[in-house]
């Protein structure tokens, strides 16, 4: 499983045209409403290896350093205590690196890539870190053979610069041409996937309506050993056939525990934020809703959104909006004496769009604020006479955040001075 930090599909087909050329002219499955379930990469990435819902995974974050209680739920113990060699491996140690002293697998490549950060973020000695990254798996995969899992993840191409996805396009097809001429090939299903498609910057304040599906909707390939092909010909229609539907983590958390109850013959539990989840080898209704997948509605792309009139509604949810982001700024605590959080001012509407279901109406409302220059995107939902469930995702950074620790605070409060203060 190669996971690629905030690569949406439509970003990957479009910074990553030759790969995504590549993945078609061998058949690789490509699903095309792959839907994240959390905003950001942990609330993505752990509902995946563990099951267990984005809230539980936030108290998770939190306390990551005491994760050895949770570690039956992993994925890769699942595979480890059925006999396969396992391996997990990143490039940017800011993402889960931090919290793991221990080894949570049997390969594991903290102290390698702690070597490679001595030096700069992008290139280490001649080669980038997914190079490294790269040769590693080559590496680990040649050295054992069947059965083995490993769970990598690449970020430091696509998370913080926006345009440099399409310099890995080339070493990325190397790197597949290089999986796909080892011996275990045929036996063996390669994952390439992604947690979620940009959640900030100028593309999420973009005027066009696409790129709230493009932020929901992250990518998902993958490569069906021939091996699987020919022993279980109905599960593999049935993934072909899903292609098409709706899917989550989830699907494909049950999905990998699915592989393993075949390959081992025994019974694997599925997620338990999503106990009704079969996987991705069983057919999946056209009919299956959000709810169905177990995605919430603030990340649901089953509407279609509308360009909102300048109506009272319109512009009261705007007010609503910004009022509540006001309302958190100011009841932040700062960590520095004599400081405090500057008072938020609406600077400007970037788009507001809604969509109504059954009795209720959703308006998605993004909009920046000042000092800072930090744009908000919320979503209120309204039911003929009240907003409510608000919910902010940050498009921007503050640019100073240094009074406050916390990252919850961070994103709402801009850095000045209180004059109060003695």
């Amino acid at each position: 499983m190669l996971g690629i930090d905030t690569m949406s599909r439509a970003r990957a087909y479009n910074s990553l045209p030759k790969t995504v050329k590549y993945l078609q002219s061998y058949d690789w499955l490509d699903f095309r409403a792959y839907s994240k379930v959390g905003f950001r990469t942990f609330e993505n990435i752990l509902p995946l290896l563990t099951g267990l819902p984005p809230i539980t995974t936030r108290v998770l974050e939190e306390q990551f350093k005491a994760l050895e209680k949770n570690a039956h739920r992993f994925m890769w113990n699942r595979f480890k205590e059925a006999g396969y060699m396992t391996a997990f491996g990143e490039t940017h140690m800011e993402t889960f690196f931090r919290f793991y002293e221990l080894h949570p697998t049997d390969h594991y490549v903290r102290r390698f890539e702690e070597e490679l950060w001595r030096g700069n973020y992008v290139c280490s000695g001649s080669m980038f870190p997914e190079r490294h990254l790269f040769d590693y798996i080559l590496q680990f995969i040649r050295a054992y053979k069947d059965p083995y899992f490993g769970f990598f993840f690449s970020n430091s191409f696509s998370h913080d610069y926006p345009g440099s996805p399409a310099l890995l396009d080339k070493h990325l097809i190397e790197f597949l041409e290089q999986l796909r001429q080892t011996k275990s090939w045929n036996s063996t299903f390669v994952v390439l996937f992604s947690d979620h498609g940009v959640t900030y910057g100028k593309p999420r304040n973009d005027k066009q309506k696409e790129f709230y599906y493009e932020e929901r909707l992250p990518m998902l390939f993958m490569q069906v050993p021939d091996d699987f092909k020919e022993v279980f010909p109905d599960e593999y229609f049935n993934m072909q056939w899903n292609q098409n539907r709706l899917t989550t983590v989830y699907d494909l958390h049950a999905t990998m525990l699915k592989i393993l109850s075949l390959s081992t013959n025994t019974r694997q539990s599925k997620p338990d934020a999503c106990p009704k989840v079969t996987g991705l080898t069983e057919k999946i209704s056209s009919k299956r809703t959000c709810k169905d997948a177990c995605v919430s509605e603030i990340y649901c792309t089953c509407q279609c959104l509308i360009n909102a009139p300048n109506t009272w509604l319109t512009r009261k949810s705007l007010n609503v909006a910004v009022s509540k982001v006001q309302q958190i700024s100011q009841a932040i605590k700062t960590d520095v004496k004599c400081t405090k959080c500057a008072k938020l001012k609406y600077e400007k509407t970037n788009r507001i769009h809604f969509y109504t279901r059954g009795n209720k109406t959703w308006y998605i409302v993004n909009f920046d604020v000042s000092p800072g220059y930090k744009s908000f995107e919320a979503i209120l939902e309204y039911d003929g006479q009240r907003f409510t469930h608000l919910v902010t995702e940050i498009t921007k950074a503050m640019a100073d955040q240094s009074c406050v620790y916390a990252y919850q605070d961070k994103v709402y409060c801009e850095c000045i001075k209180d004059n109060k203060c003695t």
